[in-house]
C-alpha cells in the first residue's frame, strides 16, 4: 500500500511542468487570492467568463493555438491564458470578482527594436530572449511585457522561458502585497515602546504590572497579523531574483535591467518590514523582561510581608504563651494549696502560699515549654 504523503511528495515534485510552446503566444495571467473555503466561489466566477475552463485545477485545457491552465498556490489561485491573438478580459467580469484580484499581465511577442525601447529591459537565456517592462498598470489594470526570441527556441526552451518570465511578474507583486498593513504597525509599536517605557516598577502596585500585560498582549496580535505576511513577502522576493538568476539575466548598455529596477525599488518595502518584524521581537522581549522583573520584584515583597506577619505573629503568640503561663499557674496554685493546706498549721498558711507560687510558675513554664519543643 502506497503512503498517502509518499505518493503527494511525488505528485508536488511533478505540479507544474513548463509548457511546451510551439509559437511565440500572447500569455496572459491572472492570480485571485484564494483560500480553501472561496476556492468554490472562486470557481463559479471564473466559470462565467472563461472559455473551456478544466473541470479541476493543476491542468491543462488546450484546443488548437488555444491553451488555458489553472494552479492553486497557497494564497491564490492563478489561470495563464495562451493564444495566438491579445486576450481582452471583461471589466465588469473582474470587478464582480469574489476575492481581490492580485496579477493582472499580459505578454505580447514582439519585435527586438520595440522590445529594446522598454524603460526596462534585460536579456535572458543566454541572450536568445530579450524581455521587458515598464511596470505600470494601464487604465484596464493591465501590466503590459514585450518578449522576443532571437532564434526559434525548442518548444520546451520556449515554454520554460516564458513560464519564468511570468513568475517573474507574479512573484514581484506577491512580494509587496499588503505593505501598507505591514507599515501601518510601526506607529502602533512607537505607542507600546512608549507606554512601556513610562511605565515604573516601584509604588503603583498592581497596576504596572496589568499595563505590562496589556502590552504583551497587543505585541502578540501584532505578531499574528505581520509575521506569516513579512515571512511571505521575503519568500516571493527571494524568488524573484532566483528566476532571474536562473534565466541568466544580462544588462543591455544604457538600459535599466529588470533585476535592477525589481532590486532599487522593492529592497527598501522588503528590508522595511523585516525591520518591522525584528522591532516587535525586540520589543516583546523587553516588555516580557520587564514584566518577569516587576512579577519577581512583587513576589519578593510579598515574602518580605509575609516574614513581618510571621514576626508579628511569633511576638504575639509569645505574649500570649506568658498570658498563659499566669492563668493556668492560678489555678494550679489554687489546686495545689487545696491539696497542702490541710496539713499546714494555720499560722503558717500565708507562708507556705507564698512559696508554692514561684514553685508552681517554675513547674507550669517548664511544662508548656516541654511540650512547645517537642511539638
Amino acid at each position: 500500500m502506497q503512503h498517502k504523503d509518499r505518493l503527494a511528495a511525488h505528485k508536488e515534485l511533478h505540479a507544474r511542468p513548463f509548457p511546451l510552446m510551439n509559437f511565440d503566444a500572447h500569455l496572459t495571467q491572472l492570480c485571485v487570492k484564494a483560500t480553501a473555503k472561496s476556492i468554490p466561489d472562486v470557481w463559479a466566477w471564473l466559470e462565467q467568463q472563461v472559455v473551456d475552463l478544466p473541470k479541476a485545477p493543476v491542468a491543462w485545457q488546450s484546443e488548437g493555438d488555444y491553451w488555458i491552465r489553472v494552479e492553486p498556490h497557497t494564497e491564490f489561485l492563478s489561470v495563464l491564458w495562451l493564444s495566438s491573438e491579445p486576450m481582452t478580459l471583461d471589466p465588469t467580469w473582474l470587478a464582480e470578482s469574489p476575492t481581490a484580484v492580485l496579477v493582472l499581465s499580459a505578454f505580447a511577442p514582439a519585435d527586438k527594436a520595440l522590445v529594446s525601447s522598454r524603460p526596462v529591459v534585460s536579456a535572458l537565456f543566454d541572450g536568445q530572449l530579450t524581455a521587458g517592462s515598464d511596470f505600470v498598470m494601464g487604465p484596464d489594470g493591465v501590466t503590459r511585457w514585450s518578449y522576443h526570441f532571437a532564434d526559434a527556441p525548442e518548444p520546451e526552451s520556449r515554454g520554460k522561458a516564458l513560464q519564468m518570465l511570468v513568475e517573474v511578474e507574479t512573484y514581484r507583486i506577491l512580494a509587496l502585497v499588503r505593505m501598507d498593513q505591514i507599515r501601518a504597525v510601526h506607529p502602533l509599536l512607537q505607542e507600546i515602546s512608549v507606554t512601556a517605557g513610562d511605565i515604573r516598577l516601584r509604588g503603583q502596585g498592581g497596576a504596572p504590572l496589568d499595563q505590562l500585560e496589556a502590552c504583551e498582549a497587543q505585541l502578540d496580535e501584532l505578531w499574528q497579523q505581520v509575521n506569516w505576511r513579512i515571512g511571505a513577502c521575503r519568500a516571493y522576493y527571494d524568488l524573484v531574483f532566483q528566476r532571474l538568476e536562473d534565466l541568466g539575466e544580462q544588462s543591455l548598455a544604457a538600459r535599466t535591467s529588470i533585476g535592477r529596477f525589481l532590486g532599487r525599488r522593492m529592497t527598501p518595502a522588503v528590508r522595511t518590514a523585516e525591520t518591522i518584524l525584528k522591532r516587535q521581537q525586540e520589543l516583546a522581549t523587553q516588555v516580557s523582561h520587564k514584566a518577569n522583573l516587576l512579577r519577581t520584584r512583587m513576589q519578593l515583597e510579598l515574602q518580605e510581608q509575609h516574614a513581618d506577619q510571621v514576626a508579628r505573629q511569633t511576638r504575639l503568640q509569645s505574649t500570649v504563651e506568658g498570658l498563659s503561663v499566669v492563668a493556668i499557674s492560678y489555678y494550679a496554685l489554687g489546686l495545689v494549696s487545696s491539696a497542702v493546706m490541710p496539713w499546714v498549721p494555720l499560722d503558717a498558711a500565708s507562708w507556705v502560699k507564698a512559696l508554692l507560687v514561684p514553685v508552681v510558675v517554675l513547674a507550669v513554664w517548664a511544662i508548656l515549654k516541654r511540650i512547645k519543643t517537642q511539638l
